[in-house]
């Protein structure tokens, strides 16, 4: 890239753009004004100064839309020290209007082509088109439905794929997979275009399987439609020696807010307000020990979290986690409880340290277990398209476990939130996803209203909790209204801990087979 070239930072680019073309439209209508381009944005070295902030501002309904009501006083002096800030984008939005901004290119046009680009499609009524590429992966106009049309469809059957083709894995499907738009641009845009010169080669030294493992395995099998499952027992059966009994499966609810709820603390700091802990014993029963949950408005929960979670925990057994983000969440609380005033912080800031890791500064005795790990190390089955999330995994091991099938599709189960639950239920044959099987979060809130609010959520795929979080904090909202959605937090949560407790049922099951077959042999 030459000297008089820019690229911005993937971060800001959306935002810059978007100030970029308000900035273009005024110079163009009041040319004899000197415009000053400015971002006001939430400043996380900041702390508030005063309680109830996040109150002042409430969502309400207002003509069947969302609206922000100001509650209260409002003055410079009631909302107390300024936790926003300007930064002046002169000099970048100056780049971006003289074109030398190459990080941004529609169909090979700059900056001012562009606008008059989608100026002219607006007037005259045409389609768009863009360039195919992995950002497709997560094209919003993509629908499975077959009463409802789809954009993704249109697009890439102006590739050349046909009708069924569409119905297989893209090469932005490959799990981990860097080079899709590489790919893509060289016409290979199925994933059984791809072979094994199109990965990175590398291999653990403990034998599990290795990012290039994986993807192989996602491309010769989707290549021979193999859907058969890949389980290293072996491998597996060294990892569970190593666990002490009793097992803890927790699972956390988080969020982080521009505005802060309470005195001292800064915009997008850590709130951890909900977690789930089950507990497998030695001789197999399964517990639902414990739960928590805060939706007191304006509570900062964090320092009741872990003391719950501490209590929860004890001193014994191996505790789970599903992916880093449990560990992530622990370490920013201790730093926060570091700069408290909390007068338990040095036994709470010991506890987290025992059963988390931090690079370079300690690794707990006790730290817990990414059962994600053992996924991505052991396993891999077609089913989960390549995704390693929990709401993928789940799904696929109960289509594949008799063990699981027998045991979750009879009423059998009893927790906090469920009674005589029957988890395992066949539709048209097939088993049913347990997480579709919940009334929704949002059962009397409209979705487009939802994603108009809270639109950097996903609200159907994992973001649920904190945007129903966001809204017991940040709405109108009754107390029977509150009690209802926390309820129904409490049963999402409780299902993803009991989901690790079924991946883990499955495999020791199949361990335990294992076992016994080699010592008849």
């Amino acid at each position: 890239m030459s000297k008089d070239q820019y690229k911005l930072k993937k971060d800001w680019k959306k935002y810059i753009y978007d100030l970029s073309f308000q900035g273009y439209v005024l110079r163009n209508a009041m040319p004899a004004f000197n415009i000053n381009h400015f971002l006001m944005c939430a400043d996380k070295n900041k702390k508030a100064s005063v309680d109830g902030l996040n109150q002042k501002f409430k969502i309400a309904e207002l003509n069947n839309r969302f609206a922000v009501d100001i509650t209260g006083d409002v003055s410079k002096k009631s909302l107390g020290e300024e936790i926003l800030t300007k930064i002046n984008c002169n000099e970048a939005i100056s780049i971006i209007h003289e074109e030398k901004e190459m990080g941004e290119r529609f169909n090979g046009l700059g900056f001012v082509g562009a606008i008059n680009s989608f100026s002219k499609a607006l007037t005259d009524d045409t389609p768009i088109h863009s360039n195919v590429g992995g950002k497709c992966k997560n094209c919003e106009f993509r629908a499975r439905e077959d009463d409802k049309a789809s954009g993704f469809d249109d697009y890439f059957i102006k590739t050349g794929l046909n009708q069924e083709e569409l119905t297989e894995f893209f090469v932005f499907d490959l799990w981990n997979f860097r080079s899709a738009d590489k790919s893509i641009s060289n016409g290979r845009i199925l994933l059984r275009d791809l072979d094994l010169t199109d990965i990175k080669l590398n291999k653990n030294d403990d034998g599990s399987l290795s990012s290039a493992d994986r993807q192989t395995l996602q491309i010769e099998k989707t290549k021979d439609s193999d859907k058969s499952v890949y389980l290293d027992i072996d491998g597996l059966s060294r990892k569970f020696s190593e666990f002490t009994y009793p097992l803890h499966m927790i699972d956390f609810e988080t969020c982080m807010t521009a505005i802060p709820f309470n005195k001292n603390r800064s915009p997008y700091e850590q709130i951890a307000f909900q977690f789930s802990h089950h507990i497998i014993y030695e001789d197999g029963r399964i517990e639902h020990a414990n739960e928590y949950i805060n939706n007191t408005v304006g509570f900062f929960p964090n320092f009741e979290f872990v003391r719950k979670l501490k209590d929860a925990l004890g001193g014994v057994g191996s505790i789970f986690m599903y992916s880093n983000h449990e560990n992530s969440v622990l370490c920013q609380i201790r730093e926060q409880l570091n700069e408290s005033f909390e007068a338990d912080k040095d036994e709470l800031i010991h506890f987290i340290e025992d059963i988390t890791i931090k690079k370079g500064k300690w690794s707990g005795k006790r730290k817990m277990i990414d059962l994600c790990e053992l996924v991505k190390g052991y396993y891999y089955s077609p089913l989960t398209g390549g995704s390693n999330s929990l709401k993928f995994v789940l799904p696929a091991i109960l289509k594949e476990s008799k063990f699981l099938k027998e045991k979750y599709s009879k009423p059998i189960y009893n927790s906090k939130n469920f009674k005589n639950h029957t988890w395992i239920k066949l539709k048209d044959g097939e088993v049913q996803d347990p997480y579709k099987t919940l009334p929704s979060i949002f059962e009397d809130y409209d979705y487009e209203n939802l994603e108009l609010v809270f639109s950097d959520s996903d609200i159907a795929n994992g973001g649920a909790a904190l945007t129903a979080y966001s809204m017991m904090q940040f709405s109108h909202m009754s107390d029977k209204e509150r009690l209802k959605m926390s309820e129904a937090l409490l049963r999402y949560c409780e299902l993803d801990t009991l989901a690790m407790v079924m991946i883990y049922e499955h495999w020791n099951h199949l361990i335990q087979e294992y076992i016994k077959n080699k010592d008849v042999a």
